[in-house]
C-alpha cells in the first residue's frame, strides 16, 4: 500500500556542508558484530542483513549522511551534514553492502507495527507526517510493515543490484515475521517531472491502486523528507 506525494522542491539558503565519513573501523565493527541470524539474503559481490537501527549508532549515523548525499541529486537534500529523524530510532533496517562491510550501498527502513492504540500508532509513524489517517486506519491494518525513506547512494544508483537486494531483504524479513500480511508507506514524486506528468501518476494511482474504503493518494503540501 504505497501512499502517493508530490516532493516541493528545497531552496536551503544555509546548507552546511556534509559531514566526514564514519570511521571504517567502528562500521567494520559493528557490521561483524551481527549474528548468523541477522544476515537475509546474499546476491554476487553484496550481502543483506538487518540491523536495530538503534544499537548501530556509527552505521546509522552513516546511513544518514549517504541519505543526504543521495537526495542531494533529486533536489530532496536538506542542506544538513547528515539526514536522520525521530523515527530512524525506530525502524528495523535491511542494508545492503559488498562484502567490505564499510560499504553501505542503501538502506529501505521497515518497521513492524502490531495492533496499538490509534494515539500511539500515529505519532511513531513516518507516512503519518505526510497524510492524515482517518480513525482506525491502523488497526484495520493489522500487523503490519511500515517502509519509511530509501536511497541508493549515487556510486550505485543505475545498477540492479543493490536496490534489488533492498528487496529481497525485505521479502526475507517478511518472510521470517510471517504475522505481518501487509507493507505499506509513502512514495515521492519528484518535482523535477513536468506538472502533468505527476497528476497522470497521482490520478493512477488514487483510482485504479487506491483503497478508497481507506482513503486516495493525493498531493501533500508538505516537502518530502
Amino acid at each position: 500500500m504505497r501512499f502517493a506525494h508530490v516532493c516541493r522542491q528545497r531552496e536551503d539558503v544555509h546548507a552546511q556542508p556534509l559531514r566526514e565519513p564514519q570511521p571504517s573501523r567502528c562500521l567494520n565493527d559493528e557490521v561483524m558484530a551481527l549474528p548468523a541470524t541477522a544476515l537475509l539474503v546474499e546476491q554476487g559481490d553484496f550481502a543483506c542483513s538487518w540491523q536495530p537501527a538503534a544499537r548501530f549508532p556509527s552505521s546509522l549515523i552513516e546511513i544518514g549522511r549517504l541519505r543526504e548525499q543521495a537526495s542531494a541529486r533529486c533536489t530532496r537534500a536538506r542542506g544538513q551534514p547528515f539526514d536522520l529523524d525521530m523515527f530512524d530510532q525506530h525502524y528495523v533496517a535491511p542494508v545492503p553492502v559488498e562484502y567490505d562491510p564499510t560499504r553501505n550501498c542503501g538502506h529501505y527502513p521497515p518497521r513492524p507495527r502490531g495492533r496499538h492504540s490509534p494515539a500511539t500508532g500515529r505519532r511513531r509513524s513516518y507516512t503519518n507526517t505526510l497524510f492524515k489517517f482517518k480513525p482506525g486506519f491502523l488497526e484495520r491494518l493489522g500487523p503490519a510493515l511500515e517502509l519509511g525513506r530509501s536511497f541508493v547512494r549515487p556510486e550505485y544508483q543505475g545498477q540492479a543490484a543493490p536496490l534489488s537486494l533492498l528487496w529481497r531483504g525485505i521479502g526475507e524479513y517478511l518472510v521470517r515475521n510471517a504475522e505481518c500480511k501487509i507493507l505499506f508507506g509513502p512514495v515521492s514524486i519528484s518535482q523535477a517531472y513536468a506538472g502533468l506528468s505527476r497528476r497522470l501518476m497521482v490520478e493512477f494511482l488514487s483510482r485504479l491502486r487506491g483503497g478508497h474504503e481507506l482513503g486516495v493518494a493525493g498531493e501533500s503540501s508538505q516537502p518530502a523528507t
